[in-house]
């Protein structure tokens, strides 16, 4: 990736602000699928270890190095600098397609992660062959490398990575060794001297290679160790090794996140390394045994739990895991967590009450749930009953977030099992505890699947219980029973929370339907009387309008943009149209949708899917 410059031209690094803004497009934490983040992680990292420093920016050089897929740039620099030199490997290998090799899932495995039989051996073989796993490096001599020239480039550049993955496939990278030779040279100084956070997405089933735990350092602060204890007979020998080297390397780390029991690495191993902890994240399900491990950890605040393992059915399920929930005992208090939150299947559901009811969060500021179904007849029935019935509320006074994700999965054959109204009560009606909580500050609802149906008397319900308001967010994915009368807003609606909410910064609704100027006119009325400085408004508002009228609409939604402006001066608005779909019939009315989208300059809450009709001209 070389940089060539004209002698007439002015060259592109003398603007370190654009070559930024042009790189963060390229940060892998935007790119989704494990192949593409591995191969565009990769390239970037290697990019920027082969351009010289002249023809980078510093911004662009710190997005290329921020985060790496791996160690092996680091190994390559290195030998780019004349540091090390790696051995010769005659044997050259490159696969393309489907046995190409990606980062976090092996070729030789079906979706399952089930390796195929017959082609485990083969694989294992193109994949060492591919990533140089067995080409070795070596330091180029056994001095201190700090006195050689090639120095100072490499250590400008390892001072960028803040983040860095580290994957042992098989039995570990041979490159890995030349770090120990590293800090055994360097009177053990760190290597990557600013890193803060470190991922261990898979170790080997066989053995336990140390010597990637060389790139820690003292500064490390996040850890995940996204390793799955079935897969070892010993796991529990194992990821207390692994555990208690990353905890000695960077003895600070405060938050971590687990895809092992907690269990396995023992209250005392806890206890030893984990005073700083203070946010949790914990993958497999845990009983109310793993919650008092977790008890002993001072410093947590965060934690996040999942109820979620598909491989039980529901009669092994209850016996397993429900009953560990009931039996009773000595209490559990988390007495400075702040923030909790519980993912859950349709099948766990209803082991969040009896975790509410063992459990103690005095302190509790914020509260999560998310949860999936796939037949869901009545939300407001599996609803857990502690939030219906306020008992979390009285459990934890000090809560001023609250957060809600439903999900109801949709087959391509079938459709959502259970119909296109889950729910009989209204949103407001479900979560109506909230509304005597007078202090709440923060209200998320995500809704994906037919789930629970809201009108604008439940936005003005929500906007006059809470006058410390600061965020509200309702997202709906599912749009096939909009315009029946059951899930929709208005503009009156979006006044309520003016009128109510004076701290309101945050707004997210859905969809703003309106019928007519004399709908408008009656928002008009209710309208604040100040402007409120809301600073994020995200929506859409449709017309329905019963005649094909282009000069009444336009008329429409020039009051709607005028009221709009007027009551959120701090907010651009910015309109899409006049525009419009044809042909949509209901109840013997077409309807003409009109798109007026409500926006700051950094959140756009725009309809993407309705086309701009040509002869219009945008307005600001």
């Amino acid at each position: 990736m070389a940089m060539v410059h004209s002698a007439t031209s002015p060259s592109l690094p003398n603007a370190p602000d654009i070559l930024c803004h042009i790189f963060s497009y390229l940060d892998p934490v935007h790119q989704f699928g494990d192949n593409d983040v591995y191969e565009s992680r990769r390239s970037l990292a290697l990019a920027a270890r082969t351009c010289p420093s002249r023809g980078f920016a510093s911004p662009a050089l710190d997005v290329l190095w921020k985060r790496l897929p791996d160690d092996q740039p680091l190994a390559d620099l290195l030998c780019e600098v004349g540091i090390a030199i790696r051995e010769d490997n005659a044997q050259t290998f490159k696969l393309s397609g489907e046995e190409k090799p990606s980062h976090h899932w092996l070729p030789y495995q079906d979706e399952g992660g089930y390796p195929l039989l017959g082609k485990a051996e083969y694989y294992e073989e193109c994949w060492r062959l591919s990533r140089g796993y067995d080409v070795k490096y070596f330091l180029w001599t056994t001095g201190d490398p700090r006195t050689q020239p090639g120095w100072h480039r490499f250590v400008e550049h390892v001072s960028r990575v803040r983040a860095i993955t580290t994957l042992f496939a098989f039995d570990g990278p041979a490159w890995c060794t030349i770090w120990e030779e590293l800090l055994a040279v360097t009177d053990h100084a760190p290597v990557l001297p600013k890193l803060q956070s470190v991922a261990f997405c898979y170790f080997s089933s066989t053995a336990l290679n140390t010597a990637a735990f060389s790139l820690l350092s003292p500064s490390v602060r996040k850890l995940n160790l996204n390793i799955d204890n079935e897969d070892w007979s010993e796991s529990d020998v194992k990821i207390c090794g692994i555990f208690t080297h990353s905890f000695g390397a960077a003895p600070e780390i405060e938050k971590l996140q687990l895809e092992c029991h907690p269990s396995g690495l023992g209250l005392s191993l806890l206890q030893t390394y984990c005073s700083h902890l203070h946010r949790l994240e914990v993958s497999l399900p845990l009983d109310l045994e793993a919650m008092q491990l977790l008890v002993q950890l001072p410093a947590l605040q965060y934690l996040s739990i999942s109820l979620t393992q598909w491989d039980f059915s529901e009669t092994s399920l209850s016996f397993a895991f429900k009953g560990n929930w009931e039996t009773p005992g000595l209490p559990v208090i988390f007495a400075e967590l702040c923030s909790l939150a519980i993912s859950c299947s349709e099948l766990r559901l209803g082991v969040v009450d009896p975790l509410l009811t063992h459990v103690e969060f005095p302190r509790l500021q914020s509260f999560s749930l998310s949860e999936k179904h796939i037949e869901f007849n009545n939300v407001s029935e599996k609803f857990p009953s502690h939030l219906r019935t306020g008992i979390l509320l009285a459990k934890c006074p000090s809560l001023t977030a609250f957060a809600w994700t439903s999900t109801h999965i949709w087959d391509p054959h079938t459709g959502y099992r259970g119909g296109h109204r889950a729910s009989i009560a209204p949103l407001a009606q479900l979560v109506s505890p909230l509304l005597s909580h007078r202090t709440l500050r923060r209200f998320s609802v995500q809704l994906n699947g037919p789930l629970v149906p809201y009108t604008p008397a439940d936005f003005c319900a929500f906007a006059a219980a809470w006058p410390d308001l600061e965020t509200f967010h309702l997202v709906d994915e599912e749009g096939s029973s909009w315009g029946l009368g059951e899930r929709f807003a208005d503009l009156e609606s979006v006044f309520a929370f003016a009128c109510y909410c004076p701290r309101l910064r945050s707004l997210a609704l859905p969809r703003l339907e309106e019928h007519n100027s004399e709908a408008l006119v009656n928002a008009a009325a209710r309208r604040p009387p100040a402007p409120h400085w809301l600073r994020e408004l995200s929506t859409t508002i449709f017309l329905w309008d019963e005649v094909w009228d282009w000069d009444r609409r336009e008329k429409i939604v020039g009051q709607s943009h005028g009221l709009m402006q007027d009551v959120f001066p701090l907010v651009t608005l910015q309109r899409r149209g006049p525009a419009c779909r044809t042909g949509e019939i209901e109840n013997g009315r077409q309807q003409a949708v009109q798109s007026l989208s409500l926006s700051t300059i950094m959140h756009l809450g725009l309809s993407r899917d309705i086309p701009a009709h040509s002869g219009s001209t945008p307005s600001g």
